[in-house]
């Protein structure tokens, strides 16, 4: 009997093969191509060739000491705390017959963890197999976790660590110590080349260049004050080499080219709107401001809403939603800022349009109940929120997603469709309208992210190795 339960792909079962051949790795294929269980496999594999666990002490010849090192932790995953939950029970489902936990439930080193533990430990008496924690925690435990001494540890999402601070710093420092160490993330470069060699940093690929040996194939802007800041490739052949050093190190593929049938996208474009009287009065105000971050914010907050409570962007959205849910579709939604969300909520409530309601407070039960509920009451064909939704919630049944807003990211906007676009959507097709104000700024922000998006391509090109 095998430890994994499960079916793969047949590109997931390439995936568990490079994993397996790869003690340090980074895994980025796209959004909804099946991450976690790519690594539930390997982990898998390694408890039934023995390899997931150090052979335990003979008690008869090595009586426990105090001071002696505890066996080492065999797998330690680091997520964002989003997505704790639902990756502890995609791996129990997965790996039913291996100790999996989280760090709210145990090992983790507090009293009331401490308390949780001994039913876990009941009923698998050898300790956890896989501890689940999320990126602040394991800044914050650390030293800790980093008695564990991990064998395998899974890095999830792992450009949102961003490249520096502490949370890089404590993963990087738990990387460093183990045997092997798998980075995951479907967006290893998001805003510039530097977030690559971060990962790659965190990963620990063998023979990783430093950090300026890395930037001299990045063009960088230089400031006045002696700073500079990467802006993309220097060139494209600088990313060809890069990439090809890379090689079998690096895995990245696409819905397409490994033939899954996920949804394809059916419209292009964003939706400008002009703005309201006083919306466009207050904007065209905000312009003469001297202060150059002053201005931008004001330019901004009068391009979401007037201060007479107008947004020209939220009336548009609102319109087309309403009518969506007339012809009984299910429509994701999602607010860029949380003002904007509860104009929303007031606007579809005034429209009588049925919703439901997700924020970063909500509890995992009660994410889940408005997720159900969005699903199955006909009276509910509305789901908003903010960046919540981008991570961590399978919403295929839906093929119809909105955004309110966007931010510098295109990484985001990939996040936000992979919530649709999953393996297991009944939908062969799927809509993503954007609404934004119609302003100078938006306009720049859009030719920001088309940049961007070129300056990824290399990076994000199926098989990983540029073209």
């Amino acid at each position: 009997m095998t430890t994994f339960v499960g079916t793969l792909h047949p590109h997931q079962t390439e995936g568990l093969t490079f994993l397996r051949d790869q003690p340090r790795a980074i895994l980025a294929d796209q959004v909804g191509l099946g991450k976690t269980v790519q690594l539930a496999a390997l982990i898998g594999h390694l408890a039934d060739t023995g390899t997931l666990r150090e052979p335990a002490p003979d008690p008869a010849n090595e009586p426990p000491q105090r001071g002696v090192a505890l066996p080492r932790l065999p797998v330690l995953w680091i997520t964002t705390a989003g997505l704790v939950a639902q990756t502890e029970a995609e791996l129990k489902r997965f790996l039913p017959s291996l100790g999996v936990t989280t760090s709210e439930s145990g090992t983790i080193g507090n009293k009331a963890d401490r308390e949780r533990m001994e039913a876990f430990l009941a009923a698998h008496p050898s300790g956890p197999d896989v501890i689940v924690t999320n990126h602040d925690l394991a800044n914050r435990r650390v030293d800790h976790l980093s008695a564990l001494r991990p064998l395998l540890v899974v890095v999830d999402e792992a450009s949102a660590l961003k490249g520096a601070g502490a949370r890089y710093e404590a993963a990087k420092a738990l990387c460093d110590d183990a045997e092997r160490v798998a980075a995951v993330t479907a967006t290893p470069q998001e805003n510039d080349p530097m977030e690559l060699w971060a990962v790659m940093s965190l990963a620990g690929l063998p023979g990783t260049p430093d950090k300026e040996q890395f930037g001299q194939h990045v063009e960088w802007r230089e400031f006045s004050d002696g700073t500079r800041k990467p802006v993309g490739w220097l060139t494209p052949e600088n990313a060809g080499i890069v990439m090809r050093w890379l090689g079998a190190r690096f895995l990245r593929r696409t819905a397409e080219q490994v033939g899954l049938p996920l949804p394809v996208r059916v419209d292009s474009g964003h939706r400008l709107v002009p703005l309201s009287t006083v919306q466009q009065k207050e904007y065209d105000k905000a312009r003469w401001i001297n202060h150059a971050l002053v201005r931008h914010a004001r330019m901004a907050k009068a391009a979401r809403r007037g201060s007479d409570g107008s947004s020209s962007v939220v009336d548009a959205a609102v319109e087309t939603i309403r009518e969506l849910a007339e012809r009984g579709e299910k429509v994701v939604v999602f607010a860029e800022h949380l003002e904007i969300l509860g104009d929303l909520s007031t606007s579809l409530e005034a429209a009588e349009v049925g919703h439901v309601a997700l924020k970063g407070e909500n509890t995992k039960d009660e994410r889940s109940d408005a997720v159900e509920v969005f699903r199955d009451d006909p009276a509910t064909p509305v789901l908003i929120g903010t960046k919540v939704l981008e991570h961590g919630l399978n919403l295929q049944f839906s093929n119809v997603l909105v955004s309110v807003g966007q931010t510098y990211n295109p990484a985001r906007e990939a996040q936000r469709e992979g919530r649709l676009r999953r393996i297991g959507s009944p939908n062969a097709t799927y809509r993503h309208l954007v609404f934004l104000p119609d302003t100078p700024q938006t306009r720049k922000q859009l030719e920001t992210l088309e940049r961007k998006a070129e300056q990824a391509a290399p990076v994000l090109a199926p098989g990983g190795v540029a073209a």
